[in-house]
């Protein structure tokens, strides 16, 4: 073969095998065979050839990014919401021994790995937690998690049991707009949402949950 055919690239079964090695990464010698395809057929990736890989990878990307991130954004929520049950126990613990709710998140006795901290949303009393934060009113217990700004990201609400309100949903998850539609993907996957809709006043989605 001259060099004439060398120049004209590769032929499309060749293409096709030297791509599939690529993405894989997993390209080895090989015999003979496999070596004169590669040596005969194609002098080197041709611009054409490079162009499809970087569209297969960018699409493969596009479709992977969006998958992951949902993927750290739930994992973050069960941890949040284990914090909150957690608390809100303790808070119960609490209403047996005294027969009234604690008015402040440090009175409760539990032993978490935190420090006290003001929230920042109503600068109220509450342990943090790594990036959560944790408190309590007269009616329910909330987590919740915010940005590096301490911009609010989710918030998840349980009432207490010997409180009456949300027509006797358990609890409420919040989604504020910045958490994109993963966070709202997330209220809207709880087994027993309903009544969900948007509180644009504040910026967030919202499901109650049984």
């Amino acid at each position: 073969m001259n060099k004439k055919e060398i120049k004209k690239g590769c032929h499309p079964e060749v293409f096709l095998f030297r791509i599939s090695s690529l993405l894989i990464n997993n390209r080895k010698a090989g015999g003979p065979e496999q070596q004169h395809l590669r040596t005969t057929h194609c002098a080197a990736f041709t611009l054409i050839e490079l162009l499809v890989v970087v569209l297969i990878i960018g699409i493969l990307a596009a479709v992977a990014l969006p998958q992951y991130q949902g993927a750290v954004l739930r994992i973050k929520y069960v941890n949040m919401i284990v914090l909150a049950e957690a608390f809100k126990s303790a808070q119960e613990r609490y209403y047996l021994a005294n027969g009234e709710y604690a008015p402040s998140i440090y009175d409760l006795d539990i032993d978490i790995a935190g420090e006290k901290a003001k929230e920042p949303l109503d600068n109220r009393e509450a342990y943090k937690v790594k990036e959560y934060y944790i408190f309590t009113s007269a009616t329910q217990m909330a987590a919740y998690w915010t940005d590096k700004d301490d911009n609010l990201f989710m918030m998840y609400n349980l009432r207490l049991d010997h409180i009456n309100m949300w027509n006797g949903a358990h609890a409420l998850c919040r989604a504020y707009y910045n958490s994109g539609q993963a966070g709202k993907a997330i209220c809207k996957s709880f087994s027993g949402a309903h009544d969900c809709g948007d509180n644009t006043t504040k910026g967030f989605y919202y499901c109650f949950i049984d």
